[in-house]
């Protein structure tokens, strides 16, 4: 099962076929822990693995940062400033949190918000409220993040997690927000920036 699991991801992201790939840090406990979504129909391959890699953010930030985080960032030639920095900063001293779950409630409104927007050529979390009006009850809270112009599961993480130009890292909070939450991506074509990623959380009831 893990074999198969580290050769789906693998195959999935050529980045992680060079040497000293950034996976062979993790150990099959957490790469297995991380992996929640594996057996959920409604989500694409792409879409579980940016549950997968928002999983590992949230298992251990500091690994995450010592690779994943250093070999995308080295590898895209990102140059550092602030937000990247306060980003470093913020998962070397971050605690473990727990892991997400797949929501086919929440999958329903984040597959509809991308389709519209993607048709739309548009951006944004319009009729936030009226589009999760239905299931808030379901939710202590919910929240959302949109991510234009990357189709790759961990660049979509890492984008939303720099959060450059967001003055308040608002996406950056809701990924690693304390508590127990549901999640749901879709990932869809977009008419002006090619595809775009909505993130849809739900704070479980306890």
């Amino acid at each position: 099962m893990f074999i198969s699991l580290f050769l789906f991801f693998l195959i999935g992201n050529p980045r992680l076929l060079q040497a000293q790939s950034p996976i062979d840090k993790w150990d099959k406990q957490a790469l297995g822990k991380a992996n929640t979504s594996k057996g959920v129909s409604y989500l694409s391959p792409q879409e579980k693995q940016v549950i997968f890699y928002w999983n590992l953010v949230r298992i251990n930030g500091k690994l995450f940062s010592e690779t994943f985080l250093k070999h995308y960032v080295d590898s895209a030639n990102i140059k550092n400033n602030s937000y990247l920095i306060s980003l470093k900063s913020e998962l070397e001293m971050q605690s473990e949190l727990p892991v997400l779950n797949a929501s086919k409630w929440l999958a329903n409104i984040a597959q509809l918000h991308a389709q519209k927007m993607g048709e739309a050529g548009a951006l944004g979390h319009g009729d936030f409220a009226k589009r999760f009006k239905g299931i808030k009850h379901k939710y202590k809270s919910v929240g959302e993040c949109c991510q234009y112009g990357f189709k790759d599961p961990l660049a979509i993480v890492i984008d939303l997690l720099i959060d450059e130009g967001i003055a308040d890292t608002a996406h950056r909070k809701i990924m690693l927000k304390k508590g127990k939450w549901d999640v749901a991506v879709s990932i869809k074509a977009h008419k002006k920036y090619r595809v775009n990623s909505v993130l849809d959380v739900g704070e479980v009831k306890m």
